[in-house]
């Protein structure tokens, strides 16, 4: 389990670590093998908060230590923080206060008051505390022709391109939440959702109908997701509505974490409760079909 105290020598990845994607997974294991090489502790040092996240802080830290990380650190984004020089950041935070003999970052990693110092100022006054700096390039998805990066990501989700979002995260964008009383109008059309009610400020994909995998306990669901304010049903706010294929247990208070693989289609007003069953109807048929496609 991650820790929180520092007690020898460290090497330390640094950054804001939204969504864990591809490249970030690079600098924890990177920090995590020249922690080994040294004989010193592996940490990471989050750097602020981000709202609304791709990644719960739980789960952030659960994916640290599941990687090796010994120490996990949140450093908030407070006026002292941000008013550091580049000197002052080293010194009192790398040197002192992490007991740094590495860090490792990525190639666009800015910092200082103002982010005004880059990577090359890093090395620079990283050496002066005999501070080893790795640097990890650019990672790029040939598929999509893009960088690796949380704001890219961000953006793939706005559009609804889950499937694409996965390629960059290495995984399934997922939210997670507890599930509560809804209206419980699926029920009336022999179609049951779960009320998402989330645990987290969860960056959410475009509204729409999306293919999903549902987690209960240890245990996966096909699942058809709406993210929307279900117009036909005169709606008013977004919420998350998951219709868990072949399942009707009781799961009300229980957490489930919902895992966005393929966007079906946009939301859409019905004229009747009628023709919004035959388009769910379709949707699950649409759903098994991709969830099949991935086992074979």
């Amino acid at each position: 389990m991650c820790k929180n105290t520092i007690k020898r020598k460290t090497v330390a990845a640094i950054g804001k670590f939204d969504g864990f994607h591809i490249g970030h997974r690079e600098l924890v294991h990177t920090a995590a093998l020249k922690a080994e090489m040294l004989n010193a502790d592996s940490l990471l040092y989050f750097i602020g908060s981000p709202k609304p996240c791709l990644l719960s802080e739980n789960d952030a830290q659960s994916i640290a230590e599941n990687m090796g990380i010994d120490i996990c650190i949140r450093q908030p984004l407070t006026d002292e923080f941000k008013n550091f020089n580049a000197e002052d950041f080293v010194r009192d935070i790398l040197y002192s206060k992490l007991r740094c003999a590495a860090v490792v970052v990525g190639y666009n990693f800015r910092f200082a008051r103002g982010r005004s110092a880059g990577t090359d100022e890093l090395s620079q006054i990283c050496s002066n505390y005999k501070i080893e700096c790795i640097v990890i390039d650019e990672i790029r998805s040939k598929k999509l022709d893009m960088t690796v990066s949380s704001s890219n990501i961000r953006n793939l989700l706005s559009q609804g391109r889950v499937d694409d979002a996965s390629l960059l995260l290495s995984g399934y964008y997922s939210v997670c939440g507890t599930v509560g009383k809804g209206r419980q109008l699926g029920r009336t059309i022999n179609f049951p959702t779960a009320n998402l009610e989330l645990s987290s400020d969860y960056v959410l994909p475009k509204d729409g109908v999306y293919a999903t995998l549902t987690h209960i306990g240890s245990k996966v669901n096909a699942s058809l997701t709406n993210i929307g304010t279900n117009p036909t049903v005169s709606g008013d706010k977004i919420t998350v509505e998951t219709h868990i294929i072949g399942f009707d247990d009781d799961i009300y208070g229980c957490e489930i974490r919902v895992e966005f693989v393929k966007r079906i289609r946009d939301e859409k007003k019905f004229d009747s409760l009628n023709a919004l069953t035959e388009q769910i109807t379709k949707d699950v048929e649409s759903t098994k079909k991709i969830i099949d496609g991935m086992v074979q």
